[in-house]
């Protein structure tokens, strides 16, 4: 079959995880699985060069030569979408192809009542650590959790404490910084199972840009106590301050080190939802959030190329397959918003990237519309040759990554903290929102994402557009079905500022 609406971009072959014909015939693949958090579709400097006509293609304002070791060895997906763009409830989707909201689950908690015991049930019995475990994997996992009932438990903590109850035996470290990075490293060293490793490493940043407030006000770092920062954090923190405060403030109000997004402009009509936006009228503060946003991202490229390098010198560089991912992307200045939980494409879309034995090598495929928190399990247990359970919704991809096989797939359902909506051929973007009626924004978004990619008019109410918001309205009641999600879930309603 021919690959249709494909884009892809070529790349010499490196010398990196490729694996040898020395492999063993039916010789069973490790797998390492790596994820950071907040991190945007376009923030690998490999995947800029190979965008196209996106407006954040060629992006010269940070370098990740690690990442892009995975780029030029893989097969990346740079239309992926997060299935939920908030911490907690996209990683129960990544770790069990399930929809958070159909548990209630809007954000960073663990559901109680009825709908938590629904996913209780659920994590223990088919989670990703639990099904490899079955298969006969050794399970690891080190850095940040935010995963409901981690502990078995619906308690305030129980998102931070170590995902046993989703089949990981064993649990490197909390820190998910530069420890995790060692950590990670050593295993390599260190493992001498006689069974296949499934890894996990979850990687903190560029998530501190989340804390870039405190970088440009006045309120001391050293005080500022919550149960979400560890020591590190801060510490990490308070190294940043001092960079800030030690450059040319002119710096960032040009181009030099970061410029602002194209489409810095909020959206006509849009909706009555919560946008973050802290730096209103203030261009310099927004460059300068937009800035260490880069370097953040950079410093955990750093960390991941630790790993990277470990394994390229390990015994297992042949026989191991790569994951990496995001669970949300960041606004950076888009609509003058920083943060997440907005279906915007900025906190939406997220890189996604296999490596491996018999994976195709150097494409990015800027077009097929994917979804790591429904896909990404799927894909995983198909690669290791592990039975896919009949509940999960989302698609194995392992036939587009190895054969180049065309997606059978129409329309890709998401959601958000207040949202549902769906992706209609990766082209129309439909989203209807749990807030107020009002005259002038209605509750409904819809893009046409090829004439406006920045997201900046919403064509409810256009006539030429009307079949087509006929059509998706529809849509959206059989993919919310199918995910087995309703209104009264949602989180009640917000309005905007």
């Amino acid at each position: 079959m021919t690959i249709r609406n494909l884009k892809m971009t070529g790349f010499a072959a490196l010398p990196f995880v490729v694996a040898s014909s020395a492999c063993a015939a039916g010789e069973r693949q490790n797998v390492v699985y790596i994820m950071t958090d907040q991190q945007s579709y376009y923030l690998i400097s490999a995947i800029t060069e190979a965008l196209g006509s996106d407006p954040y293609a060629h992006n010269s304002y940070f370098k990740t030569p690690n990442l892009d070791r995975l780029v030029k060895q893989g097969y990346t997906f740079s239309n992926c979408y997060a299935g939920h763009p908030v911490s907690g409830p996209s990683r129960f989707a990544l770790l069990t192809g399930e929809a958070p909201n159909a548990y209630g689950m809007t954000g960073n908690f663990s559901p109680g009542g009825e709908n938590g015991q629904r996913m209780f049930s659920t994590i223990t019995s088919r989670a990703m650590g639990v099904l490899f475990k079955n298969a006969g994997y050794e399970t690891y996992y080190g850095g940040k959790c935010h995963l409901p009932w981690a502990n078995g438990t619906s308690g305030k903590g129980s998102i931070y404490e170590p995902p046993y109850k989703y089949g990981f035996d064993h649990y490197l470290t909390r820190n998910d910084r530069d420890e995790l990075a060692v950590k990670g490293a050593e295993f390599f060293s260190e493992y001498k199972g006689d069974k296949p490793f499934l890894l996990f490493l979850s990687f903190m940043n560029p998530h501190d840009i989340c804390m870039a407030q405190l970088l440009f006000n006045n309120k001391q770092l050293e005080d500022f106590q919550t149960s979400d920062i560890e020591m590190w954090a801060r510490a990490n923190q308070i190294r940043w301050r001092g960079v800030y405060r030690s450059m040319d403030p002119t710096l960032f109000d040009g181009d030099q080190v970061a410029k602002l997004p194209f489409n810095t402009a909020e959206t006509d009509r849009f909706p009555l939802t919560k946008l973050k936006q802290p730096y209103v009228g203030d261009s310099h503060k927004t460059r300068a959030h937009i800035w260490f946003y880069y370097r953040l991202m950079e410093q955990v490229d750093k960390e991941i190329g630790v790993v990277l390098d470990a394994l390229e010198k390990s015994p297992y560089k042949d026989n191991t397959t790569i994951i990496f991912t995001s669970d949300h992307g960041e606004m950076a200045g888009s609509h003058g918003a920083v943060g997440k939980n907005l279906p915007y494409q900025e906190c939406q879309k997220v890189p996604f990237i296999f490596v491996g034995k018999g994976i195709k090598q150097g494409v990015v495929d800027n077009t097929t519309p994917v979804c790591n928190g429904w896909d990404l399990l799927p894909t995983m247990l198909d690669l290791a040759g592990i039975d896919i359970p009949k509940e999960l919704n989302g698609l194995s991809l392992k036939e587009t990554i190895t054969e180049g096989k065309a997606l059978d797939r129409k329309y890709l359902y998401y959601e958000t903290v207040n949202s549902y909506g769906v992706l209609d051929s990766g082209r129309y973007k439909y989203t209807r929102f749990n807030v107020p009626q009002d005259a002038e924004n209605g509750t409904e978004s819809l893009f046409d994402l090829d004439k406006d990619p920045g997201e900046l008019h919403n064509l409810v109410g256009d006539a030429s557009y009307a079949s087509k918001l006929d059509e998706l309205r529809k849509e959206l009641v059989v993919q919310m079905k199918r995910f087995h999600t309703s209104w009264d879930l949602l989180k009640p309603t917000v309005k905007n500022k």
